[in-house]
């Protein structure tokens, strides 16, 4: 079971994982979800709402999270509450395809 959010941000430059992330999470984390391609859009949207949950891409920087963590503290605003969570891959295969066994 998700945990109910009020708001969540993903940092997801692939547009098809960003499609499959939002197909997975639409209306499973009860409140907004906004989908961002880059850490700039992110900063961005950090101003306009804090979230409860930040989903980051596994593809992005190592040091992108303690740049999302010092833009919080940048921001002076008690972020303690928010989740920094890594987005999982979603294949590549379309919804029905088998899986490919490798003998």
């Amino acid at each position: 079971m998700i945990p109910q959010y009020d708001a969540a941000l993903a940092v997801e430059h692939d547009a098809g994982q960003a499609q499959a992330l939002e197909r997975v999470l639409a209306g499973r984390i009860g409140g907004k979800l906004v989908v961002v391609r880059s850490i700039e859009a992110a900063f961005s949207a950090l101003v306009d709402e804090i979230p409860d949950l930040i989903l980051m891409s596994p593809l992005l920087a190592p040091q992108t999270e303690e740049q999302i963590v010092a833009h919080l503290r940048s921001l002076g605003i008690d972020a303690s509450h928010v989740q920094i969570l890594s987005i999982p891959r979603f294949g590549d295969a379309a919804p029905g395809d088998k899986k490919r066994r490798f003998d």
